[in-house]
């Protein structure tokens, strides 16, 4: 006899049940949806002991009648597909014809449901994806589904879910994610009879935003609004300083279906590039409208993920479009200081963004050197801080024509300078960065990165596995404004680097650059990083350090160069901030001085 046997009809329907009920959320997903398609602008979600012994969906759309109500708890009917092109054209959220089929398998379900040309509704009860009872029932128009004791008749399922608590904030993320994308349509969700989510019917997202997240994060908030070649893209995105430590409050649609997908992640990322730390995201509700045929929502059974066929084409369109939107904005970090005087704060508590008072200079900026000697005497000049004269600061602001008066440099570190309005730190290695960045990418964008012959080649090795990575990637480093070579199976021979670079013109530093690059991720990737990564790295090894003591001329040609930066001077490559605003209204406000 053969080994191989056809499964019975109950294994077979556990094991399609399996692919779509993942826990309860997955149930709470799926019986939204079919209410967003059914035009509801009323849904509300009960849920008891985080859905485990009840969910149940409320919903004031068209509703079912007695003969749709009894097919749709049959495996492989649908409203929605006709033929099999409609299978790769999809338009609506709730096509999966078994997805109640499903649920119906591995709970006990009751639908009752009246269409608007009705004057009875029908009640229909499952168990196990048993049909026991069809009757007729009075009803409202709409439809509500209640899901009892899911799991009952596969124990092995519950072993899987994890606490009540974190069960029952996937529902709720659930929730969220629809009713923030879904503005005319009011969403209730409650657990043991708490109301957790109110979200009425709103004009817009950001009334949607408020409502979940609150008037503060709204505040932060930039709106995107994108149309090119057929694609568009619209939402809101946060401000760099209003940022999480996952991906969980990055809501990215497709066609107003909540998906998880990399490519739009990573597009999202990349449009904030250098504005914020690695490993901090934005929050954003983000939704791309598209061709359906250019997409493909059944590579998952839930459709969570999304194939796109062209991937490159949506990923630049998405990061630039996010780009240009923040670059937009004027987003010079603000201290709070009200906080910070109440609360001990950690480096980045307190920090809010506010209109900047940059005014960009049209005069050319003058070269930062780093062998510039004080011209005039200054006040006081110790290893620990710099503080310059009346008169000095006057002579700065007059010859290198800066809108900011310069008191000088603390803890080797910050430049502290003033206007009329607001009291500035900067970090002066953070604001070097960025300048040389914005110089590199703009000799590499005009195709003349400007290089520096070393007097004598410098020779480097690296373990086998590294340098095969790096001699798949030596034209891109030469194209960078390198000039490396193999010198055998694992060194190399390096005879210029970027002018940029040549205050770490030697063999310790070159070698530490180019250990560092590997390590971005490099190694993993079978790769070397972007030309982004690369070049924020570049800044950084040339960049001013901490503990560099900078004289008057210093800094003013610093500050000089911050307001020269034609994009955004207010982070450095790596995303720190620049500098931080003090207001002086608050300050006084602070020291109890109402004038």
């Amino acid at each position: 006899m053969g080994k191989i046997v056809k499964l019975d009809k109950l294994i077979i329907e556990r094991i399609a049940a399996g692919e779509v009920v993942e826990r309860p959320a997955s149930v709470v997903k799926e019986l939204i949806e079919n209410s967003i398609d059914a035009e509801a602008s009323t849904i509300r979600v009960e849920l008891s002991d985080a859905g485990l012994k009840k969910i149940r969906v409320i919903d004031n759309g068209v509703g079912m009648d007695k003969d749709d109500a009894v097919k749709a708890l049959e495996r492989y009917t649908t409203s929605k597909i006709k033929s099999l092109e409609d299978l790769y054209c999809i338009k609506t959220l709730g096509f999966r014809g078994e997805a109640l089929a499903s649920i119906a398998a591995v709970s006990r379900l009751e639908i009752v449901t009246r269409t608007q040309n009705s004057e009875i509704g029908t009640r229909v009860v499952a168990e196990g994806g048993v049909i026991k009872i069809v009757e007729p029932i009075g009803a409202p128009i709409g439809t509500t589904v209640t899901v009892y004791d899911l799991f009952f008749n596969a124990p092995a399922r519950l072993k899987f879910l994890k606490s009540r608590t974190v069960e029952l904030s996937h529902s709720v993320d659930i929730v969220t994610k629809y009713a923030l994308i879904f503005p005319d349509i009011s969403f209730e969700l409650s657990n043991d009879g708490t109301q957790l989510i109110s979200s009425p019917q709103a004009d817009n997202i950001l009334e949607k935003i408020v409502h979940i997240y609150g008037t503060e994060i709204a505040r932060n908030m930039i709106q995107i609004d994108v149309v090119s070649d057929n694609l568009h893209l619209y939402g809101y995105v946060s401000k760099p300083s209003v940022t999480r430590s996952t991906k969980k409050a990055m809501h990215v649609y497709v066609n107003k279906r909540f998906v998880i997908s990399n490519l739009f992640h990573n597009a999202i990322l990349d449009g904030y590039r250098s504005m914020f730390f690695r490993g901090r995201y934005p929050i954003c509700v983000l939704n791309l409208e598209i061709d359906p045929n250019e997409i493909d929502v059944n590579v998952h059974p839930t459709k969570l993920e999304v194939k796109f066929k062209d991937e490159n084409k949506v990923f630049h369109f998405i990061s630039e479009a996010i780009r240009e939107a923040l670059l937009s904005e004027e987003l010079e970090p603000e201290v709070d200081v009200e906080r910070i005087a109440e609360i001990e704060t950690s480096p980045q508590t307190g920090i809010q963004p506010t209109q900047a008072n940059i005014t960009r200079s049209e005069q050319p900026p003058v070269p930062i050197s780093s062998q510039i000697t004080p011209s005039k005497p200054l006040v006081q000049t110790t290893l620990e801080k710099t503080i310059l004269s009346i008169e000095e600061i006057s002579r700065l602001t007059q010859q290198y024509k800066i809108p900011w008066n310069i008191v000088g440099q603390v803890a080797k570190l910050f430049i502290i300078a003033y206007d009329d309005e607001n009291m500035y730190i900067i970090d002066q290695h953070a604001a070097h960065e960025r300048i040389l960045y914005e110089k590199l990418l703009s000799e590499y964008e005009s195709g003349e990165i400007k290089k520096q012959t070393l007097l004598e080649p410098i020779l480097v090795s690296f373990p086998i596995r590294e340098a095969l990575i790096l001699k798949d990637n030596l034209d891109m480093l030469n194209k960078l404004g390198f000039e490396i070579a193999p010198f055998g199976e694992d060194s190399f021979v390096i005879r210029a680097v970027p002018v940029i670079m040549k205050k770490v013109a030697n063999m310790n530093d070159l070698k530490e650059f180019l250990d560092e690059l590997l390590e971005l991720e490099g190694v993993k990737r079978r790769k070397i990083p972007s030309v982004h990564e690369i070049f924020a790295l570049m800044a950084c090894k040339a960049a001013i350090k901490d503990n560099d003591v900078l004289d008057a001329d210093m800094m003013a040609n610093l500050i000089k160069e911050m307001h020269s930066v034609p994009k955004d001077p207010y982070h450095c490559p790596h995303g720190r901030p620049t500098i931080l605003a003090i207001p002086l209204k608050k300050l006084r406000r602070l020291f109890k001085r109402t004038a």
